[in-house]
């Protein structure tokens, strides 16, 4: 019991971890939107959409291509993420003279952030990481509740800097090995994926307006609470699979669904967000919520074939997804004119995706 108990509890802090990491881009969001308005708004939310791209892209090469085929190693975060890193930050504060691409500065930083909080998730859990995590946790409590110019372009970096030095200091003596071999197909199945969210939000700006544009960021940054959980069964798969884990997955995903459609029962999420709010919607939000819980379905077939090292098939696989993606969503934007409409072409590709993963998965593990 005190062994299941402590394994409860190192992933819960990975959760909580990587909930605050998915809190703050939503936190400049609205703060940037609160003082500058919807159009600069609109503008940062395609840069914060394409950090998270860039942001994917360094999680693979980083930790994916590194642990492709492999069960668990002590990988530690390399100096070349801290010099990027810490180089962001220093840009950042830059960003002030113009906000409407001001964050476009950003991007450095967050991508480091999001690959060293990756690598720690692979890693486990560390006091180091729970030390960071109050320090981000302050950090987003403080840009929402206090939007100002210095917090975002001088607080906020500075934050930043010293989370990823302190996750460095954590995973010292940690191994960093090369890429191993099919890291190309690695990095080439992420960026197919990747792509998707910053394409169909220029789509979004062209075809809907700045407005709906904001709305969709909003939306998709408060989706992004349920990526803590996945993003954690994700890298903890790929390192050897849990159904004790998938099981605590499936639950939270379950409770953050609750969480999330409950306050806009009583119209709070609109009280929030403000007035965008109302190009979302309580039906937008819940299909939201099965979207992500399709997103766990098929991270389980995905984790496995990784796993096996299969990263040729996967990104063959990843392109068809994508393309579904891609294909629904924009004809959703641009002629249903509805972010409902393209929410729900994400649930369906999701699902879609879910089917291709599980049948190659099976046929994989079948002929093995």
């Amino acid at each position: 019991m005190p062994s299941l108990i402590n394994r409860a509890l190192g992933h819960g802090l990975l959760i909580v971890s990587s909930g605050v990491s998915a809190i703050l881009p939503l936190a400049l969001l609205r703060s940037i939107d609160r003082l500058y308005g919807v159009e600069i708004g609109a503008a940062a939310s395609v840069s914060l959409t394409v950090a998270a791209f860039v942001s994917q892209i360094g999680v693979a090469y980083w930790l994916e291509s590194r642990i492709l085929g492999q069960t668990a190693i002590d990988l530690g975060i390399s100096p070349v993420i801290v010099t990027i890193g810490l180089g962001g930050c220093v840009l950042w504060p830059l960003g002030a003279a113009s906000p409407s691409v001001g964050l476009w500065l950003a991007v450095p930083a967050l991508a480091a952030l999001e690959a060293t909080r990756a690598i720690g998730i692979y890693r486990g859990r560390s006091p180091w990481e729970l030390i960071a995590t109050v320090i981000l946790l302050m950090l987003c409590i403080t840009v929402l509740c206090m939007p100002h110019q210095l917090i975002i372009w001088m607080a906020t970096p500075l934050a930043v800097a010293v989370v990823i030095c302190l996750r460095r200091y954590s995973s010292r003596g940690g191994l960093m090995p090369s890429p191993r071999r099919g890291a190309g197909w690695v990095l080439a199945e992420t960026a197919s994926t990747g792509i998707v969210q910053p394409l169909v939000s220029v789509v979004i700006l062209g075809a809907m307006g700045a407005s709906a544009a904001l709305a969709y960021r909003y939306l998709l940054s408060l989706i992004n609470l349920f990526s803590p959980f996945l993003a954690v069964i994700r890298i903890r798969l790929m390192r050897s699979h849990s159904d004790f884990e998938i099981v605590v997955t499936g639950v939270a995903v379950t409770f953050i669904s609750g969480t999330l459609i409950i306050p806009e029962v009583f119209h709070l999420w609109s009280f929030f967000f403000g007035e965008v709010w109302n190009e979302v919607g309580i039906w937008s939000l819940a299909v939201a919520c099965v979207w992500k819980f399709a997103s766990l379905v098929s991270t389980i077939p995905f984790a496995s074939l990784r796993r096996l090292g299969r990263a040729r098939e996967v990104f063959i696989l990843r392109v068809v997804s994508s393309v579904i993606y891609l294909g629904l969503a924009a004809l959703a934007a641009g002629l249903g004119g509805s972010i409902f409409l393209v929410i729900a072409a994400y649930a369906l590709a999701e699902a879609a995706t879910s089917i291709i993963y599980g049948r190659f998965a099976w046929v994989q593990k079948s002929q093995s």
